[in-house]
């Protein structure tokens, strides 16, 4: 129950007003953390791999960005079909563990219940097997969310992954930030935007380019081989290891695709990948005069 003058101090609050039953005046209520919905972004599952299909999915979605662009952009167009084709089988093919798993469990309690015939024994065993394989993708499904390095999955440790990322979620989370004029901003899309400016500013050279002369009698650090070594073409191999060498259980990228994707089907993507790298490096999207000084 609030008046205006907690609505001026909680401006970010949701005020809702209430219907008046027995009395003649609405009551309003005061929400000073409301949730804000969040659209839920793609993140490449780990266990996905455990489905023989997801192979034949992902060669299905990386061919479907064949096209006339550059290498670069082919890459970009075959991510992004594959990704749609992830989020299509995933639909279809998946549900809610927690869900499944409390379904099976009531079909469990109702076949023990039952007359043991051969065939209700070769359900009860088909429901217990289908129970396993969701504790499976429900302990991975949080193993990856939690991040947690020293425990591994496998040991049924889901509640444990749970708690991790919970914890891990409210201490990440940014509910509100001062502004420079020394207003609280709260509202998601004013943080995002009051993040973006701030390191935009900060990554902003604000001073002249120029050398100064002063620099020209400094001794040179980088000689004529270590350049021409730099700036030799990447090789496909140089590559592999630089994809292998990830953690595949590691935060995903902004297209929600982690290293277990790319080790895992390096096969169907091996050669795009490379291209885009190779033409990455050769048409000058990295500097190729390295400061000699």
């Amino acid at each position: 129950m609030v008046n205006w003058e907690w609505r001026q101090l909680f401006n970010h609050a949701n005020l809702t007003a209430l219907p008046a039953i027995s009395s003649d005046h609405c009551p309003l209520l005061l929400n000073t953390r409301p949730t804000q919905k969040i659209p839920r972004l793609f993140r490449y599952e780990a266990y996905w791999d455990d489905k023989e299909e997801c192979k034949e999915v992902i060669k299905e979605g990386w061919i479907r960005g064949n096209g006339n662009a550059n290498d670069w952009n082919r890459l970009i167009n075959k991510t992004r079909n594959c990704i749609k084709t992830l989020r299509e089988w995933n639909r279809t093919s998946f549900r809610r563990a927690d869900k499944e798993i409390a379904r099976w469990q009531a079909k469990i309690q109702q076949l023990q219940n039952s007359s043991h015939s051969p065939n209700q024994q070769e359900q009860l065993k088909e429901a217990k097997g289908k129970i396993k394989e969701l504790w499976k993708q429900e302990e991975k499904y949080w193993a990856q969310r939690a991040r947690v390095k020293w425990l591994k999955w496998g040991d049924r440790n889901t509640a444990f992954f749970q708690a991790s990322t919970i914890q891990r979620r409210d201490r990440n989370r940014i509910d509100r930030l001062r502004n420079n004029e020394g207003n609280w901003v709260h509202k998601q899309e004013d943080i995002m935007r009051l993040i973006e400016e701030h390191y935009s500013e900060l990554f902003t050279s604000k001073r002249s380019t120029s050398q100064p002369d002063c620099f020209k009698s400094i001794p040179k650090r980088v000689t004529e081989m270590m350049n021409n070594d730099l700036l030799k073409e990447v090789t496909e191999e140089e590559i592999k290891q630089a994809i292998f060498s990830m953690d595949g259980s590691r935060a995903p990228g902004p297209d929600g695709l982690s290293g277990q994707f790319y080790q895992k089907h390096w096969n169907t993507i091996q050669k795009d990948v490379c291209a885009a790298v190779k033409m990455f490096f050769k048409e000058g999207h990295i500097s190729k005069e390295i400061n000699e000084t």
